[in-house]
């Protein structure tokens, strides 16, 4: 290393030494500086930079296959992305916007933990005005889309976003990779009719979905989804007696976040909550009791659906979600199968705990790291 090869040995020299040297120093001669000086320049060469991530413009302009990370500020990077979902829960945007986005460096650390993870595929041919710009081709991306909004909405641009391409489909014709998204669970392909959110979740095609990524005080490319910003909330409700039992504040939340059998992250896991809460809306069978249902359907109905970005009353929502861990709780939850044309596979909802089960820290699911998930 750099520090052998120099004979520099900085475990000897502790801090009474360094106060030494650098009162040594005031009283040094021109030449004895210069050489200090030197001896600095040198080692500042032989230590290598950090490599820099690939631009993802570049990416996207190089038809050659790839796999791997690249990053880009995010005024650069938000014409080159495609969304896999129509909707985002303004509520649960707003929460993360006032949680994390404060300031640029707050906004920059966020997202310094959350690469993106996408996947590189194909525009349709007609395509003027969507994802991707004059690439042929665009950065789909199969999470973050809220913290994304979150970004977007904060205005502050030049924060760095990294992208981790988990696979290359470019090759694909468009309807291919249609197919191929839908069939890998890489795009969530349900939304609420627009005459209603509160109505249960229908198919859209895959080019049903938003054809660009913003979201801004003025101009947003999703619907709002109020159930998913439950869902989210519902996985935040704290409880007094769990720091009294050696838990984390929120052990009896609503439900956990469950990882499948390899570890990795359940595709959409969110919706799949929000799905059974629209079914509950509707179905007062799927509650404990009937006090529950009433409780829980007034204080709904009492939230400010209206209410524009920025001035959404977080606290309101996380006390509504509160209301609905009787629903989570209970036996019919358990018992609870979503429909295999509405989420592959079918199955149970994920992350149900029973009664007051009290749940630990969520686990770390790993993330997406290929199209295979």
């Amino acid at each position: 290393s750099a520090r052998s090869r120099l004979n520099i040995q900085p475990s000897r020299l502790g801090p009474s030494a360094g106060r030494a040297r650098a009162a040594g120093a005031r009283g040094a001669s021109p030449t004895a500086m210069a050489w200090s000086t030197a001896l600095l320049v040198l080692l500042a060469a032989l230590v290598p930079p950090a490599a820099a991530l690939t631009d993802c413009t570049d990416v996207l302009a190089d038809s050659s296959e790839y796999v791997g990370s690249c990053s880009n500020k995010w005024h650069n990077l938000k014409p080159l992305l495609r969304p896999c979902q129509a909707e985002v829960g303004y509520a649960w945007v707003q929460r993360k916007y006032d949680k994390d986005f404060d300031d640029d460096d707050e906004a920059q650390d966020e997202m310094d933990g959350s690469p993106i993870p996408a996947v590189l595929g194909p525009v349709p041919d007609d395509d003027d005005d969507g994802g991707g710009g004059s690439h042929g081709a665009a950065l789909y991306i199969v999470d973050h889309h809220h913290t994304l909004a979150a970004l977007d909405f904060s205005g502050f641009d030049d924060v760095s976003v990294t992208v981790s391409i988990i696979c290359d489909q470019r090759g694909l014709s468009y309807d291919a990779f249609a197919s191929f998204m839908e069939d890998g669970a890489l795009a969530f392909l349900l939304a609420h009719p627009s005459a209603s959110a509160d109505a249960q979740y229908e198919p859209i095609s895959f080019s049903a979905l938003p054809p660009r990524f913003s979201f801004t005080a003025s101009d947003s490319s999703f619907a709002d989804d109020p159930w998913r910003s439950l869902s989210s909330f519902s996985r935040k409700v704290e409880n007094d007696g769990c720091a009294a039992a050696g838990y984390g504040d929120a052990c009896l939340r609503c439900y956990d976040r469950a990882c499948d059998t390899q570890g990795g992250g359940i595709p959409f896991f969110e919706f799949r909550w929000a799905y059974f809460f629209v079914d509950a809306l509707g179905d007062a069978s799927l509650w404990p009791d009937k006090a529950s249902y009433e409780n829980f359907s007034e204080a709904y109905k009492g939230l400010d659906a209206a209410a524009a970005m920025g001035s959404i009353d977080v606290d309101g929502w996380q006390a509504v979600a509160g209301l609905l861990v009787p629903l989570c709780r209970d036996a019919a939850a358990g018992e609870y199968e979503l429909p295999e044309d509405a989420f592959a596979g079918g199955g149970g909802l994920p992350g149900y705990a029973e009664g007051f089960a009290m749940l630990d820290d969520d686990p770390d699911c790993a993330a997406p790291d290929g199209c295979g998930r």
